[in-house]
């Protein structure tokens, strides 16, 4: 009886574990919402980040978190949160509009390069949805495709044999668009290599060390594709597809 005992709160344990973790994420993300309203700025972000830092993480602390990083005009860490709740929900309305608006305080001003407005049009409509919703979408119109088209063959009458075969090419090409959406989503929604400038300057170099020539000055907010890392330093690709290094320290990861 007493070995039986042991297993159960030995099982038990884990929940328990989850549930005080679930406790302490409602605490101090309430805490935060508080501060906030209170227009306690930095005691907001305090809450928000310790909330954070549970196994219960919401798109909806990230998007505040950016909210109180912003009001205490710290953009990188502003738009590195928003960046965060869209990971996590791209379809987060709320957190690319302030995204969107946070990025207007950027100081360096980068023109993209190497990319047709068609191919960006492309991957803002893929990150509306998760590449799993997308990948959903293409199933479902994928097999309607295959319904219609049985429809076509069955040759019930010549009418459903017509609207058949129109139905199913229609089905047909929207699941590959859905499956080109999914893609698009995963690879932006995955990429663990994304990272945002959070120091206030930062000096792209020719080389890892400060005996690298500076190339150019990025702000903080900037968003930046890390190809390499070599002890504290990273090397990275910018929009407008200058490639350099820039000290670890100076950047954090998506």
């Amino acid at each position: 009886m007493k070995l039986s005992n042991f297993f159960i709160s030995l099982f038990l344990l884990p929940l328990g574990l989850l549930f005080a973790q679930d406790e302490d994420y409602k605490s101090n993300f309430e805490k935060g919402l508080k501060a906030y309203n209170n227009k306690e700025y930095a005691s907001a972000v305090k809450y928000y980040e310790t909330s954070l830092s549970t196994a219960y993480r919401s798109p909806e602390a990230y998007n505040n978190l950016g909210l109180a990083y912003f009001k205490t005009a710290d953009i990188g860490k502003a738009i590195l949160s928003f960046e965060r709740a869209l990971r996590m929900r791209p379809g987060y309305t709320s957190a690319r509009k302030n995204l969107k608006a946070a990025q207007q305080y950027i100081d360096t001003k980068l023109k993209k390069s190497g990319g047709f407005w068609l191919f960006s049009f492309w991957g803002s409509i893929g990150l509306m949805l998760t590449s799993f919703s997308w990948s959903l979408l293409f199933f479902l119109l994928f097999f309607s495709a295959s319904a219609a088209f049985l429809l076509r063959y069955l040759k019930l009458n010549e009418r459903l044999s017509f609207v058949g075969l129109r139905l199913g090419i229609i089905f047909l090409v929207l699941s590959f668009i859905c499956f080109g959406f999914a893609r698009s989503a995963a690879s932006a929604q995955f990429d663990k290599n994304l990272a945002i400038i959070t120091s206030v300057r930062a000096g792209v170099r020719t080389a890892p060390g400060l005996d690298g020539e500076d190339i150019m000055i990025v702000s903080s907010g900037v968003k930046v594709k890390v190809q390499e890392e070599m002890g504290d330093w990273f090397k990275v690709r910018l929009d407008n597809a200058v490639v350099g290094w820039v000290p670890a320290k100076t950047l954090e990861k998506i």
